[in-house]
């Protein structure tokens, strides 16, 4: 195989595994020449479900990712992340794609199960691909020991390799993200319940959202499950079944086994104990955790911040089926935009299902999951606040739909003015202030002046509430003006009480004491001397607070 050439070189010629380049040796020499053996290709991948049924156009939308001609690899890594609900078939139908396409990873296909949503520790990307690194034949002495190295390692690895990555049940972008090849030659199927929106907007996955099944697989897949004869013996009774499980592929499985481990009941006994509200969840239970709907709802309940899982309950109290954001505000008590917050992380988590017009809505089974929810861990003062909330935020809407059935300029005008009202009673300063506004511009056209003075009432609560004392005061002060036009006395005395007060804390103890002293003489004209002793008493305060200042403007 060799020979001596002229230069005192070496020169080789042919192939071999081993090749051994010297000078001059002495001695015996012995090459071992024997193969050393390897693993084979990993093939990691869990096996298919017998029941598979449907997704044909999800199917297509993920085939469309792929390029055309084996030959030709796309330019960059391609990834597809499958998200949706718990129990929608994420898993199943990423497995059952990437046996489909297997073929075209001929250098492996690694699995890992990322316990993103479970009972389990959520996995750390570290132990990961040290398994997957072992799987590729790399000896566990020349594993790194930190994340980053072995993330390396792993992408050296696969340069040029076709291999097939299956991320099953992630949790973040961060926990995907070592975990990917850094050569286009891979594919990297993802699935999570979680939009993972940032691993769509850096890394370039391609989204595939999944849905419920149409009534026509739904019908297939209980089919497949309890077979033709025993769907054809009772096809009303089969269609309410897959009806109450409301087209959920997880719960459909689990009604379908109830049907084949119950030969002697009858379908339509099945779908009366389903039919029941309190027991619905119940029903689709099984010795198995992992299968049960209670238990996979529960990992996404538990994977919420506080204020996410409290909003999650108090949504199931709300009274129709569309959840909008001004009505989850007035159910939970906060502004509009931590409400729009809040209902997003439900939504990018597959807890909500998203509407027209920015609106949300439940599936059944999730809502409830959600009103056990809501018994088990919401207080009971609490559950009943948030109903006081969201029965006076209807009465608002249906006060500030009747605004425009009147056809005069005094009920319009008094029709906003009450629900303007209504509004401030429950602190819905956004809603009651533009409301209050359009009352006093009516009735101050239409010469109405104890209207005008009770809307800009209204207007210096909201604004004393919003701590706007400038806008307090101003307003409380055109009442007062409109109630002395009006002559009416009593109103008088609570604007010029309102507004005494307002001086006062915007410190100004002149103007407050101008205000006061201008109540007492309206109070005692009327004979109110019990009212009159509190303002006396108040007075003297401030009379007292104020001796040694001078006076000085509003700031």
């Amino acid at each position: 195989m060799t020979d001596r050439a002229q230069g005192g070189g070496n020169r080789y010629a042919g192939t071999a595994q081993k090749v051994v380049q010297a000078g001059t040796v002495f001695g015996g020499i012995r090459i071992d020449t024997s193969k050393v053996p390897l693993l084979p290709a990993p093939n990691q991948l869990p096996a298919t479900v017998a029941h598979f049924t449907g997704r044909e156009a999800d199917l297509r939308q993920l085939h469309s990712l792929l390029p055309d001609d084996d030959a030709h690899e796309p330019a960059t890594l391609l990834i597809s992340a499958i998200a949706g609900m718990a129990g929608v078939g994420k898993t199943t139908l990423a497995t059952y794609w990437a046996h489909r396409i297997r073929d075209r990873y001929p250098n492996g296909a690694l699995y890992v199960n990322l316990q993103g949503y479970s009972n389990e520790k959520v996995a750390d990307p570290g132990p990961v691909l040290g398994s997957f690194l072992r799987a590729l034949n790399v000896p566990d002495a020349e594993i790194p020991a930190d994340v980053a190295s072995r993330a390396a390692l792993f992408r050296s690895l696969l340069t040029e390799r076709r291999v097939l990555v299956l991320l099953d049940n992630a949790a973040t972008p961060e926990q995907i993200r070592p975990l990917l090849p850094g050569s286009p030659s891979s594919l990297v199927i993802v699935t999570s319940r979680s939009r993972l929106s940032g691993l769509i907007a850096r890394n370039g996955a391609r989204p595939i959202f999944l849905g419920l099944l149409s009534d026509t697989e739904a019908m297939r897949l209980l089919r497949r499950i309890a077979g033709d004869a025993r769907i054809d013996s009772e096809p009303t009774a089969a269609t309410a079944l897959a009806g109450y499980c409301a087209h959920l592929p997880l719960a459909l499985c689990i009604a379908a086994a109830r049907v084949v481990v119950n030969p002697h009941k009858a379908i339509e006994e099945l779908v009366a104990e389903l039919s029941a509200e309190r027991n619905r969840l119940d029903f689709f239970n099984t010795e198995d955790e992992e299968t049960a709907v209670r238990a996979v709802f529960s990992w996404s309940y538990r994977s919420l911040s506080p204020d996410a899982a409290k909003m999650f309950r108090l949504l199931s109290l709300y009274p129709v089926p569309v959840i909008d954001i001004p009505g989850t505000a007035a159910l939970a008590g906060i502004s509009k935009k931590s409400a729009r917050d809040l209902l997003r992380l439900l939504f990018d988590g597959h807890l909500l299902e998203s509407q027209p017009g920015s609106a949300y809505r439940f599936h059944d089974l999730v809502l409830a999951y959600a009103s056990e929810c809501l018994e088990a861990d919401e207080p009971p003062s609490s559950r009943a606040e948030a109903l006081q909330r969201i029965s006076g935020w209807h009465e608002y809407l249906r006060l500030r739909e009747h605004t425009v059935a009147h056809t005069t300029e005094w009920g319009r005008a008094t029709a906003l003015r009450q629900a303007g009202e209504h509004a401030l009673f429950f602190h819905w300063h956004d809603e009651a202030i533009p409301l209050l506004k359009e009352s006093a511009t009516i009735f101050s056209t239409i010469r109405d002046h104890r209207g005008a003075g009770l809307a800009h009432l209204g207007l210096g609560e909201a604004y004393r509430k919003l701590d706007q004392q400038h806008r307090c005061i101003q307003h409380l002060q055109k009442a007062a003006d409109e109630f002395a036009k009006a002559n009416c006395r009593v109103d008088s005395c609570t604007a010029l009480h309102k507004l005494g007060k307002a001086w006062a804390r915007a410190g100004n103890p002149g103007k407050a004491q101008g205000a006061l002293q201008h109540t007492l003489q309206i109070m005692e004209s009327l004979g109110k001397t019990a009212d009159a002793d509190l303002v006396l008493k108040e007075l003297a305060e401030i009379t007292a607070d104020a001796a040694p200042h001078r006076d000085r403007p509003l700031e």
